[in-house]
């Protein structure tokens, strides 16, 4: 019983980490789209997008946000921010997005969020495809696993 809530646990964080991506590719294209028709402030549009949203950027960027008005700046220590199902170089990456938000002309930052977006989407459907084969994968093992231990306990 417990190995199949753990290959549960195991499959949600693949699927976590999808739903991440999905939000950031997303949100470089609505950001993109507002710069060049709305140009809404940084954090309204953050604090706008968010709502709603059940991914973990959720949360990033309410975080990020705070941040901002509490000190008009961004940390990019990644310990600190809340991308829990994402390794240290994926964390950098958003980390370093986000922190390029706001800072050069219209144009340029229209390019960067394009670029970005792009990025994300790459990362995107690599996502897609580990949580269809190791998400169900792992899954499928710990199920396996707990009827095991089952058979032989039993």
């Amino acid at each position: 019983m417990v190995s199949s809530y753990i290959g549960i646990l195991v499959k949600n964080g693949y699927k976590e980490k999808t739903r991440i991506y999905k939000d950031l590719v997303l949100f470089t294209e609505e950001f993109k789209r507002d710069l060049s028709f709305q140009k809404t402030a940084l954090t309204d549009f953050c604090t706008s997008f968010a709502e709603g949203k059940k991914s973990k950027i959720k949360e990033l960027l309410q975080e990020y946000v705070d941040e901002l008005k509490k000190t008009g700046q961004f940390s990019r220590d990644v310990d600190k921010w809340s991308l829990a199902h994402l390794k240290k170089d994926e964390k950098e990456e958003v980390l370093t997005f986000l922190n390029g938000l706001g800072k050069t002309p219209t144009a340029e930052q229209i390019s960067f969020v394009e670029r970005s977006g792009e990025r994300f989407k790459e990362r995107l459907k690599q996502a897609e495809e580990n949580e269809k084969k190791k998400g169900n994968m792992f899954f499928k093992l710990f199920v396996l696993l707990g009827i095991a231990l089952m058979v032989i306990v039993g």
